[in-house]
């Protein structure tokens, strides 16, 4: 039986707005799916370390969603959990190529001249990766990726000028509709300050130059864009007491959540719910 320790945690519901949250300590046993809020498009906040669980067993094409998308600010830790649930899943990876984008680095030091050459080579460059996962098969193979496709203009809001994001906007809305869409997102976040630390140790040289203001404006647009979000099944993360990176059993234990959950979907013929 695997245990997963919640302080707390937020049901939104399809058709009102309304929180429920549980402010005391909640354990939630992964043996009983039943013990999940179960409701289409809702989101489940998980605030609390993992404990250890059972022996893992790899998932199946049947028992496990066919495409998985990790989202979250800068330095939360994405990249690491997309290759720990790629393996575990016996699937594949899909990861930005930001290191060949040739603005970058000069992005970072002067965000106001470079941001419509970086977000345009970024925009193109993602939705070469996406036309690819859209011609082959996603349903033989698991397929776990960093990013969703509006990540473009999140990013594009934050940065262009009212004049360049309306020219931006004519590509992007051309390219959108193109784009496959997830069976589930799994949406991370951390505090500032972890972030950065986070950041820091990772050593990449063009994050050197990094300004904590438009790192903290990014986290914010992906809280409340994610408060909204009800396109596809939802499953939000605080990192602040997990670390992907350093726990493999944290990884073990949400794949195992997600099986269940999506067996349990699958024996209801519905969509998943969280």
């Amino acid at each position: 039986m695997c245990r997963v320790g919640l302080r707390s945690h937020r049901i939104r519901g399809p058709s009102d707005n309304q929180e429920r949250v549980a402010k005391s300590r909640l354990n939630l046993l992964c043996s009983h799916p039943s013990k999940w809020p179960a409701a289409t498009n809702r989101a489940l906040e998980i605030r609390a370390s993992f404990f250890t669980p059972e022996i893992m067993v790899t998932p199946t094409l049947q028992d496990f969603p066919r495409y998985i998308i990790v989202e979250g600010p800068i330095g939360v830790g994405k990249t690491t959990l997309v290759e720990r649930l790629a393996n575990l899943s016996q699937g594949r990876s899909v990861l930005e190529i930001f290191e060949e984008n040739p603005f970058l680095a000069d992005f970072y030091e002067d965000r106001d001249r470079y941001a419509f050459q970086t977000e345009m080579f970024f925009l193109l460059s993602r939705y070469r990766q996406q036309e690819g996962l859209r011609q082959a098969d996603l349903f033989n193979q698991v397929t776990v990726s960093d990013y969703l496709f509006v990540k473009c203009r999140l990013f594009a809001s934050l940065t262009l000028s009212d004049h360049e994001l309306a020219l931006y906007d004519k590509m992007y809305n051309i390219l959108f509709d193109q784009v496959p869409q997830p069976d589930l997102v799994i949406h991370l976040s951390a505090p500032l300050e972890i972030l950065l630390e986070r950041i820091s140790k990772r050593g990449r040289p063009y994050e050197k130059a990094m300004d904590p203001e438009y790192l903290d404006r990014l986290r914010s647009l992906y809280h409340n864009f994610f408060a909204h979000y009800e396109d596809t099944p939802l499953l939000e993360i605080d990192t602040s007491d997990v670390n992907f990176a350093e726990d493999a059993s944290a990884v073990e234990n949400l794949v195992e959540q997600i099986k269940q959950n999506w067996r349990q979907a699958r024996q209801a013929e519905r969509r998943i719910e969280f």
